[in-house]
């Protein structure tokens, strides 16, 4: 897979006419995940395979799905599972925490920055 890259120069002013992605941090089950991406236009939450060991939550939460998904490049990716993790976003007074379904997926994000 080709790494993403960005640049300086990437980083404008928001159009609120589109539906921009944007990286964040959230908490997800107690854990401060950082550079989250969130793109709205996508129809599912990932969960990297990775992360999800570090989050050491037991295998065994996972429920079974096997369905490939297409990746952003076409290519089909092979899914372990989904599961179910509270998720915070926000900070101090003005948390929010929501139940969100993440598919995981073994694949390794290459994102590069210049």
């Amino acid at each position: 897979m080709p790494p993403i890259t960005f640049c300086d120069d990437d980083f404008q002013a928001i159009d609120p006419q589109h539906d921009d992605p944007m990286v964040i941090s959230v908490e997800i089950d107690d854990f401060a995940i950082s550079k989250t991406l969130v793109d709205k236009g996508s129809s599912v939450d990932i969960l990297y395979w990775g992360t999800f060991i570090k989050l050491k939550i037991s295998e065994v939460e996972i429920q079974q799905y096997s369905e490939p998904i297409m990746g952003f490049l076409g290519e089909q990716v092979n899914t372990k599972g989904y599961i179910d993790l509270f998720t915070k976003f926000g900070a101090g007074k003005t948390t929010r925490t929501v139940k969100i379904r993440y598919l995981i997926v073994d694949v390794t994000p290459l994102i590069i920055f210049c």
